[in-house]
């Protein structure tokens, strides 16, 4: 008996310390399909539709995809690839990466007309996105 109230002394004071985040993908505010990126933002992450609707998340960037890519099947492409600190896309709506002006970084176009910046610490990556890289020559700039 008293080993059983141990463990459930144990078990609330965990749930205290460590509230469970929640490990389906129905706590996203909206289907896994209609995310074309996210956005960190501190210890919230802005998650854009289609229509470039925001919706808050309470959670970081990091755990959020990470969360996400353990509940991807083995071999599956998860369905948000981080691209940079502050971003992570959906790779289903990414139309065309190419590089930036400066040629040291990449940008990434989305199927909502949005433009967001790959930074070269997630240049591996770009494996993971369904588009080949385009790599505009002669162009003036």
């Amino acid at each position: 008996a008293e080993r059983a109230m141990a463990k459930m002394w144990w078990n609330a004071l965990e749930l205290k310390l460590f509230p469970e985040a929640p490990t389906t993908p129905d706590s996203l505010p909206i289907p896994l399909d209609n995310i074309v990126y996210a956005e960190a933002q501190n210890q919230y992450v802005d998650i854009y539709d289609q229509q470039a609707t925001k919706h808050l998340l309470p959670e970081t960037l990091g755990s959020l995809v990470q969360r996400l890519e353990t509940q991807t099947p083995f071999g599956k492409t998860p369905p948000l690839v981080r691209i940079h600190d502050k971003y992570a896309v959906n790779p289903a709506q990414v139309l065309e990466v190419r590089l930036s002006e400066s040629r040291r970084d990449y940008l990434v176009r989305l199927s909502n007309g949005k433009e967001l910046n790959m930074s070269r610490t997630y240049k591996h990556h770009l494996a993971k996105l369904p588009v080949k890289v385009q790599r505009s020559r002669g162009r003036g700039g």
